[in-house]
């Protein structure tokens, strides 16, 4: 089964499961590009569940680094 890719803009072409959670979260959130490309959502959903029943990874990319920030 081939991986679904991005199709649109600067990451078009890179595959959906190399994409940061924070930016699959805010794609499927814009009404334009869930009509456009309902397809993709329902791809980049059904990462997010994955990554969601995993865990430990979605939380890791999800929670601020308090390093970063003094």
């Amino acid at each position: 089964m081939c991986q679904p890719l991005m199709p649109c803009g600067s990451r078009k072409g890179q595959p959906i499961a190399a994409q940061p959670s924070a930016f699959l979260l805010w794609w499927v959130s814009q009404d334009g590009l869930r009509y456009l490309y309902p397809e993709t959502v329902h791809a980049m959903l059904a990462e997010l569940r994955r990554r969601f029943a995993e865990g430990e990874r979605i939380e890791g990319e999800l929670l601020p680094d308090y390093c970063d920030l003094a």
